[in-house]
């Protein structure tokens, strides 16, 4: 019996045919093979290609950062929203139909949009090259979670005499 995969061969970090890693960002694309890590620009008018050695990389970092500011504004919305649209609060202050359908509206707007910055946060992660190489660490925004730490994985793999 043989498995496939549902996922399409461009998502998700890909193995190239020579053993090579690559995982996508928003500004960068890094590649990781066994001798060398490429980090290419992805800027239109001007790209841009650094390769290095495996033995001057310092650190790959992941940093995933706080998704709790943004639940906690979406949680606090929805329960806003909740109270405007049920009246629940009717023993401080009756609101009238069309008040609590503009208020319950207001509140569900607010929550929608602080829902987006929470999903973004928990999907996506930061990468941070540092190398000695180069005098300023490479920080590749918006990969993938999963891209991210199979990146880490891979490097963690490599050899350090590669």
């Amino acid at each position: 019996m043989q498995v496939t995969s549902a996922r399409r061969p461009t998502e998700g970090p890909t193995l190239t045919g020579n053993n090579e890693f690559v995982c996508k960002g928003f500004n960068y694309t890094v590649t990781i093979g066994s001798d060398k890590l490429i980090v290419r620009d992805k800027k239109w008018g001007r790209p841009s290609s650094h390769e290095l050695p495996i033995q001057s990389i310092n650190a790959v970092i992941v940093r995933r950062k706080s998704i709790v500011p943004f639940a906690a504004f979406t949680a606090l919305a929805l329960i806003a929203t909740v109270l405007m649209k049920y009246n629940s609060l009717w023993f401080l202050v009756n609101l009238t139909v069309e008040e609590e359908a503009v208020l319950s509206t207001v509140a569900l707007a607010v929550a929608l949009l602080c829902a987006i910055p929470t999903v973004l946060r928990a999907l996506f992660v930061d990468i941070i090259i540092s190398s000695a190489a180069t005098p300023t660490p490479f920080l590749v925004r918006f990969v993938p979670g999963r891209q991210g730490r199979g990146l880490v994985r891979r490097f963690h793999r490599v050899p350090a005499g590669a």
